[in-house]
């Protein structure tokens, strides 16, 4: 029985949807008992120019893609790093003095603020917010000793009776 191109096609699709749970199992399997093989080839794949190349057409091809990707994998894990650091240190303002009685607890309105002051120098030295709140995700007894929660309010008002809020010379 001779079969045309499309028939083959057809075939063959049919016979992937319908075992498709144990081909991928299959893959998986393969995967897992030769991966060492597999990486080593991927890794001597990439140091050659053809491998260069290729990872570099792809690169430029689905720029837009990996972009949108990073931008909210990187949102994603800011806010759930701002989120724990948050809870760890009480989830509420922490002046006595807070204009909203009992401390503000609206987690748009709370800021991290350094205790005494040097966030602009932290902010520096760790060359982003991002990663300072890394930092102290990976440090919290740090985070404990240095930073406190302030509310929006509270944080300003810190600022300018502390001279941490420097004018802006335009």
């Amino acid at each position: 029985m001779v079969r045309t191109r499309e028939e083959k096609n057809a075939y063959a699709l049919e016979y992937y949807y319908k075992n498709q749970e144990r081909l991928k199992q299959k893959n998986r399997d393969h995967y897992y008992n030769n991966k060492e093989r597999i990486l080593e080839y991927c890794r001597k794949y990439r140091n050659t120019d053809r491998g260069r190349e290729v990872t570099k057409k792809c690169a430029i091809k689905n720029k837009e893609k990996y972009t949108i990707k990073r931008r909210m994998f990187s949102r994603k894990f800011y806010s759930n790093t701002r989120m724990t650091l948050l809870e760890l240190l009480g989830n509420k303002c922490s002046n006595p003095k807070c204009l909203v009685p009992d401390g503000c607890k609206d987690v748009r309105c709370l800021q991290l603020d350094h205790v005494n002051g040097g966030g602009f120098k932290e902010r520096k030295r760790f060359g982003h917010v991002n990663m300072m709140y890394r930092y102290y995700y990976k440090y919290q007894d740090e985070a404990i000793k240095y930073l406190q929660i302030l509310c929006a309010n509270c944080n300003w008002i810190k600022r300018y009776e502390n001279g941490e809020n420097k004018p802006r010379i335009t």
